[in-house]
């Protein structure tokens, strides 16, 4: 599981991708979601929080 932003670009650097490609996130393979921003907070007791938002994304089909 990746917990954190940091996590996601080790993620996303070991994919070694060497063209440009579309980035989509579905849950459990039935629905699909565009990303459309990436937030983040300075919480004082949880330090720096960040926040993907998502908006579904009706033109694909199920991926599994």
């Amino acid at each position: 599981m990746i917990e954190n932003i940091l996590q996601l670009q080790d993620a996303i650097e070991e994919l070694n991708i060497k063209e440009p490609c579309k980035l989509r996130v579905s849950r459990e393979g039935d629905e699909i979601f565009k990303i459309i921003a990436l937030t983040c907070v300075d919480d004082e007791k949880h330090g720096l929080i960040c926040d993907v938002h998502l908006e579904k994304h009706s033109d694909f089909n199920r991926l599994n």
